[in-house]
């Protein structure tokens, strides 16, 4: 079952590990939440001192002084206090009671929806369709279920198996910064990220993703909590020191079962040895985990893809920006790309995540950042640069994959994925590209078996990957699951635009229209154009099922067809002919809701020149039926746009607005001038 705690305006969800207020998600430390739920599974009497040290200390001795700072803790956590004592009441010396009502709601754990969801009657249970075993805990077998992974998803997870472990598994968490220069955090993430990939070529041993392991950034958890929550044997912890030429590495491997450690040791080198280091460091680790290697993993963790050591600085600082995943630090990682494959102009990595980027940029039109067509030719000519360097480099396939992806070229995208994830199955970030290759060419169970295999070894994901997981899973029609993880993405980053576009489609499939249209609501405010015809140009390269489906929740959601919420009388609508009268040979003016005042030249076959005050745009129009169709030049070529035109019946020629049509981004109102 899957049990939660009602009590004030807090809800404890031991199937999600998750505390809320007023039905948003609180933070709160692991051991914090463990200490709330006992509490308040025995409210029915007092807890003393040795049972909760038993219990949530798992039988290592607390000091007094630890204890009250626990309970203090979780009193803030639901806003109670040591003084009012409305929820956790002291008795000196003899323990402690929960003392507040509270209301208890049982749901079966593989039925169970999220807070506040109701499934209709035929929607698919959500099931794990994958029962591959995974790697970890040397030689003990045991099943991953929702009271871990719960804890990493805001929004409803079923009790489920993520899988069988049975290889020695390890967590790399981040090291922390020691340096006099906070500014080098980027340096000490860097080197977590080397060490993450180079354990992850060994076959022998099940690495947690660093997506999963940076959530415990700047938290103080305990090692075996971690170790608990990931699921894993071993945490490796540790910390970076740069200065006066020099790099310190303290690193220190736990057992998360004994919280024994198992190895620990101080590292001094100098800086311009930092290769030789992380080799050295992880050819310790490797010992440490009594693990042999095969001489072609050797060799695989030793790889260095550049020597030069400014480059790789630059690349360090590159990824850091790109691991943001927001329009201006990724204008700025794309620039430290291309800086540091200048001074290195075999360095693979660097390309490749030149390439991620321009993908990005192409696919999402963000024209601020990048034109599409720019953008474009960018990624090719750095997915080129980087395959012909190293021809199975996964970083380069999987943006290769990406834009073929984009392009419409399914069966080659696919076919580049598996490339990319090659031997490699802990390279989560291709796997999910693999995923997204699937289910957006209309194989969505395939995609949601990738991705599931990907939440294997990342089950802590960022808000993209929570984003993708939930797209996966509302294609497969599990919309409680689905709503979870874009709840999940929204947790992590609250202007994460596409995940509310997952709030609008899941609601209005489970048929809360209500939640859904304040959702649009919420979207409009943070961009008031927002429309369906938007969301679907970002996904015109999706097989026409899947589109179809995302498109018609969000219209069953509320979202507006057009920008700004027009609408238009289909009696006014131009038929074909009369938009190639109107408009080949001809010039326009008029004014758009956004752009200002603007004109068009069109040439009789169809070639044509937009211009306002600070853009020029050329490409070529035609007619399709009844609407007018082009591609532009800053554009991908792929990318057509066929947009119906209307006549403005209280329009004027004085006023320049005979005529209106709207496309996925404003609304024009013109008349024909010559």
């Amino acid at each position: 079952m899957v049990v939660i705690y009602r009590f004030g305006a807090y809800e404890l969800d031991l199937g999600l590990h998750e505390l809320r207020f007023e039905g948003q998600a609180c933070a709160v430390e692991p051991q914090v939440f463990d200490l709330l739920a006992y509490l308040i599974e025995h409210r029915d009497r007092l807890v003393n001192k040795d049972e909760l040290n038993e219990k949530i200390w798992h039988g290592r001795i607390v000091t007094d002084a630890s204890l009250t700072t626990a309970i203090k803790s979780a009193r803030q956590a639901i806003g109670d206090s040591g003084r009012r004592q409305d929820f956790i009441k002291t008795l000196p010396r003899r323990g402690f009671r929960f003392t507040a009502d509270v209301e208890v709601q049982a749901l079966t754990t593989i039925e169970a929806a999220p807070p506040n969801v109701a499934l209709p009657p035929d929607a698919p249970k959500p099931v794990l369709q994958s029962g591959a075993k995974i790697a970890g805990h040397g030689g003990r077998k045991y099943w991953i279920v929702a009271a871990v992974f719960g804890l990493l998803v805001a929004g409803g997870m079923a009790l489920w198996s993520l899988g069988q472990i049975e290889k020695p598994s390890i967590a790399v968490m981040p090291l922390k910064n020691l340096s006099d220069d906070k500014d080098q955090e980027y340096f000490a993430d860097g080197m977590t990220d080397d060490l993450i990939t180079r354990l992850s070529q060994i076959d022998g041993l099940f690495v947690i993703a660093r997506n999963s392991t940076f959530t415990y950034q700047g938290k103080n958890t305990e090692v075996q909590l971690i170790a608990k929550d990931l699921g894993v044997r071993y945490v490796l912890e540790g910390s970076v020191r740069r200065s006066a030429g020099k790099v310190r590495i303290n690193a220190q491997l736990t057992d998360g079962n004994s919280g024994g450690h198992v190895w620990a040791e101080i590292f001094d080198r100098e800086a311009k040895d930092i290769f030789t280091l992380q080799d050295e460091v992880t050819t310790k680790i490797v010992t440490a985990l009594r693990l042999k290697l095969t001489t072609d993993e050797q060799k695989k963790i030793a790889k260095t893809t550049t020597k030069n050591l400014q480059a790789y600085d630059l690349y360090l600082r590159a990824r850091k920006a790109h691991f943001s995943q927001l329009a201006p630090p990724l204008r700025q990682a794309l620039k430290l790309y291309k800086r540091a494959t200048d001074l290195d102009p075999e360095f693979a990595d660097a390309y490749a995540g030149e390439a991620a980027i321009a993908v990005f940029f192409a696919r999402y039109n963000l024209f601020q950042a990048l034109s599409p067509a720019a953008a474009l030719r960018r990624a090719e000519r750095a997915i080129a640069n980087a395959l012909e360097i190293d021809p199975n480099h996964g970083g380069a396939l999987a943006a290769k994959s990406s834009l073929l992806t984009t392009l419409g070229s399914h069966e080659e995208a696919i076919a580049t994925a598996r490339r990319a994830v090659g031997d490699n199955s802990t390279n989560v970030s291709a796997r999910r590209t693999l995923a997204v290759a699937l289910y957006v060419s209309g194989s969505v169970k395939e995609g949601l078996a990738e991705i599931e295999i990907a939440l294997r070894q990342d089950p802590r994901p960022d808000k993209y990957g929570s984003f993708r997981t939930g797209e996966a899973y509302f294609l497969n029609r599990n919309y409680g699951l689905a709503l979870g993880f874009f709840r999940r993405a929204l947790l992590l980053d609250p202007k994460y635009f596409q995940a509310k576009n997952g709030l609008i489609i899941s609601y209005a499939q489970l048929g809360q229209i209500a939640e859904a249209k304040q959702t649009v609501e919420d979207s409009i405010k943070a961009w008031p154009p927002f429309n369906v015809q938007a969301m679907a140009l970002h996904r015109d390269f999706w097989a026409r099922g899947v589109l179809d489906h995302w498109i018609g929740a969000l219209r069953k959601g509320g979202t507006p067809e057009w920008p700004f919420g027009v609408s238009f009388d289909e009696v006014n609508r131009l038929k074909g002919a009369e938009l190639e009268a109107l408009f080949l040979g001809h010039q326009i003016e008029g004014v758009s809701q956004q752009w200002g005042a603007f004109s068009v030249e069109i040439s009789a076959d169809g070639i044509w020149k937009w211009k306002n005050k600070g853009i020029t745009l050329t490409g070529k129009g035609e007619v399709d039926e009844d609407k007018l169709c082009y591609v532009h030049d800053k554009g991908l070529p792929s990318r057509k746009q066929c947009m119906p035109y209307y006549r403005n019946p209280s329009g004027t020629r004085e006023k320049k607005n005979e005529y209106v049509n709207p496309d996925a981004y404003d609304v024009y109102w013109f008349s024909v001038v010559d």
